[in-house]
């Protein structure tokens, strides 16, 4: 059914954009749709748009959601658009497929980087174990964009052995292993990332506001690998003008495990911003910080009811800074602001 559905869409239209997509599958294919639960509809939609990025051609689109497992291994090291095939083969989710991919990020193979890197989200799409298993070949690839690309899936994951390549990711200055970098607690990364905000400071060769975003980063990462230096700045920006800087300052101090910063952040909880304190009480949560809760508790009461728009709806803000006094009161560890609004919306009825 699913293949049915994918040859009539790209046949009877060009329109690549996924809204686009859906409305044609509602009016053209109805009856196809009809017959689909929901989850299948969705994951058909969600399947082909994954797959746009890597394929060069429509024709390589529909031969690829419709070929055979056995076709679309040949594929990803024959076809022009061997990447389209190697991320399928992934997104797919089957074990025989997943030696495929082994091959393609082997080093001994000559496949393009392209290739490789969709090799990498295929397996990231897979999400099994074996496919986490393999993701490490890819950090012994020659082009440093497969490395990167699998140091940062692995990397999110807190996989020590991405460490080498998010090392040589800070020294080209890329921001995302900066990120990384300042997640892993590996203090071998000071040196480097003091590098890499030097080498940013000196040349000034970009934009000023995406310079001083990549330095804030980089200050944000020495801070959350306790440096003292890294500290002292993070704890200046948290009563700064800007409140994107406040608010990233005090999710900063929460990983850093500096107890030292506990009064700053209990301060923060009387700033404007609703976005800001949200971050100060979820800094607390992590550092346990058991004194705070009279400052929490102050918080709840003072604020009238302000909504914040986080990543999975609106909701008071107020209720997760009595979660989290509750949790410390309890000596429990509280959810972290997107894990608590997840749930927040999953406890909602529908």
């Amino acid at each position: 059914m699913i293949r049915i559905i994918a040859t009539t869409i790209a046949r009877l239209s060009n329109v690549r954009t996924s809204s686009m997509w859906t409305g044609l599958a509602a009016v053209l294919l109805q009856p196809c749709f009809a017959q689909m639960t929901e989850r299948q509809a969705t994951n058909f939609l969600q399947m082909r748009q994954a797959i746009l990025p890597y394929c060069h051609s429509k024709a390589a689109e529909v031969a690829i959601l419709t070929a055979t497992d056995s076709q679309l291994s040949k594929m990803v090291f024959r076809n022009p658009d061997g990447a389209a095939a190697a991320y399928e083969a992934g997104n797919r989710k089957r074990p025989e497929l997943l030696a495929t991919l082994r091959r393609a990020l082997e080093p001994a193979r000559s496949v393009s980087a392209e290739v490789a890197c969709a090799a990498v989200d295929g397996l990231r799409a897979n999400g099994s174990v074996s496919a986490w298993r393999i993701m490490p070949l890819g950090l012994k690839n020659r082009a440093y964009e497969v490395r990167i690309k699998a140091a940062m899936w692995l990397g999110a994951r807190g996989d020590r052995k991405a460490i080498p390549a998010l090392l040589e990711g800070a020294a080209k200055q890329d921001v995302f292993a900066i990120q990384l970098l300042g997640r892993s607690h590996d203090v071998s990364a000071i040196p480097v990332l003091k590098r890499s905000y030097r080498s940013w400071k000196e040349t000034g060769r970009e934009m000023p506001t995406l310079m001083q975003w990549r330095r804030r980063e980089c200050i944000f990462a020495l801070a959350r690998l306790h440096d003292p230096w890294g500290l002292s700045i993070t704890r200046s920006w948290l009563a700064g003008q800007d409140w994107e800087s406040r608010s990233s300052a005090a999710s900063a101090l929460g990983d850093s495990r500096d107890v030292h910063s506990i009064p700053l952040l209990a301060r923060a909880l009387r700033d404007q911003r609703m976005a800001v304190r949200l971050r100060a009480v979820e800094a607390l949560g992590k550092l346990q910080a058991v004194k705070a809760i009279p400052a929490i508790d102050r918080m709840v009461a003072e604020h009238s009811p302000d909504h914040l728009q986080g990543p999975s709806g609106d909701m008071d803000g107020r209720s997760y800074a009595a979660y989290v006094a509750g949790c410390l009161r309890k000596r429990t560890k509280p959810e972290t602001v997107t894990q608590f609004h997840m749930s927040h919306r999953n406890r909602q009825p529908h």
